[in-house]
């Protein structure tokens, strides 16, 4: 099962997909999630967060594949 993650654009209010778990796996979609701090929210978009909440949440889960 996959999760796809995203952050909210306050201007907007539309969620940009910048992330995704996969088999286990975290990776960005998005290469500007890298420049984020980690303590910007991110929004599970299709499937409960798992535990990830934050940028610094899905950088930690990359580091661990």
């Amino acid at each position: 099962m996959s999760t796809k993650f995203g952050v909210k654009i306050p201007s907007t209010g539309e969620v940009i997909q910048i992330a995704r778990r996969w088999n286990g796996q975290i990776e960005f979609t998005n290469p500007l999630a890298e420049l984020l701090k980690d303590k910007t929210k991110v929004i599970a978009m299709n499937n409960s967060p798992q535990g990830v909440y934050t940028i610094k949440d899905l950088k930690d889960g990359q580091s661990n594949n």
